[in-house]
């Protein structure tokens, strides 16, 4: 499998975090995972042939998720200074269902907008990757700092971003948003 990466850029929230939650200190159990990333792959038959869109609703929803958009400072704290986060479009040779038919972790792992050392270096603590296959089935990976964001708290960060992307606009119920 051949991915070609045509555009990669950082996204920043549309509106800028209150000062006066511009720094968080991690939690001490926190501070030992901020060393791990966790992807998640979302595969799509229908075709996304603009991620235009996918970009603007994305930076509405990092409004709701400002610490996704932060950055671990000396690995006790988050930044939450709208550093913003990878947004990167990848091209790939070949067809999206031979791909999940084979069940291959190091097949599936190519399509993480970072490998796993390259995430833990980077400023960034939310990494996306758009991955375009063959008749336009696309494949959209995250890959989050487990010390930001746990399984459910990414699942209602998707759920959201979705939510946006489905209606239009922004459409999040504060209530709806957990990041902690």
């Amino acid at each position: 499998m051949e991915i070609r990466i045509i555009s990669s850029e950082i996204i920043k929230p549309c509106s800028s975090t209150p000062e006066h939650i511009r720094s968080y200190k991690l939690f001490v159990m926190d501070q030992f995972s901020i060393h791990t990333s966790i992807p998640f792959v979302f595969f799509y038959s229908g075709s996304c042939k603009n991620s235009h869109h996918l970009k603007n609703f994305l930076l509405q929803t990092l409004t709701y998720y400002y610490p996704f958009a932060g950055c671990i400072k000396n690995g006790f704290s988050v930044d939450w200074d709208d550093y913003g986060v990878t947004f990167n479009e990848a091209s790939v040779a070949g067809d999206m269902s031979k791909l999940i038919k084979r069940q291959k972790i190091e097949l599936l792992e190519q399509l993480r907008p970072y490998n796993k050392e390259d995430m833990l270096s980077a400023q960034v603590n939310l990494a996306n990757q758009v991955n375009h296959f063959d008749r336009g089935r696309v494949a959209i990976c995250i890959s989050i700092r487990h010390a930001i964001a746990d399984a459910c708290a990414v699942a209602h960060f998707v759920r959201n971003w979705s939510k946006v992307a489905n209606c239009g606009g922004s459409l999040i119920d504060v209530k709806d948003v957990i990041f902690d």
